[in-house]
């Protein structure tokens, strides 16, 4: 695994190879482009209030479960997401947001 991690998608495909060397199961929630030729974004699908910003992964070992998201160290959190995450927080769920920059953060919780 390269200690350079330039974008999003990079830095979590990190994450995913980490957890499962550690014996993590995980799922991801993907992504699909919308929006008009030379505009186009990308987005998670859903419907509903909290349809959109799910956490990127579900993590699960044993009867431990966690949700992550994923970010580059400059990436910032769009608004469905603070929102997953505030709402899984007060749940007493256990989600992080992780960044290239917390690589010994990252793998101290999945040991």
């Amino acid at each position: 695994m390269s200690p350079l991690v330039e974008t999003e998608e990079q830095w979590q495909a990190w994450v995913i190879e980490l957890a499962e060397r550690l014996g993590w199961h995980w799922g991801h929630f993907g992504k699909c482009k919308v929006g008009k030729p030379g505009e186009e974004r990308w987005v998670t699908p859903g419907t509903g209030v909290l349809g959109v910003g799910h956490p990127d992964l579900i993590l699960a070992r044993g009867m431990e479960v966690i949700y992550v998201e994923c970010k580059a160290d400059t990436g910032r959190l769009r608004k469905g997401q603070q929102e997953w995450i505030e709402i899984m927080r007060a749940a007493g769920l256990p989600v992080y947001i992780w960044r290239p920059r917390d690589r010994h953060e990252v793998q101290q919780t999945l040991e």
